[in-house]
């Protein structure tokens, strides 16, 4: 009799990195919103920023 092949589970990330890649999303999205800030004139690209960072 054959054996069935048993496929391991996907190897889960440990917290560090999990929070890092977090960690530089975030900053890329408030590098963003300085960005629109800085142009004045792109309160509704502002409000979409916002709404993603919170």
């Amino acid at each position: 009799m054959a054996q069935a092949k048993t496929e391991s589970p996907p190897v889960a990330k440990d917290a560090i990195s999990i929070l890092t890649e977090d960690h530089k999303k975030v900053k890329a999205m408030f590098a963003d919103f300085a960005k629109l800030m800085k142009s004045g004139d792109k309160e509704e690209e502002e409000g979409a920023v916002v709404e993603k960072i919170c």
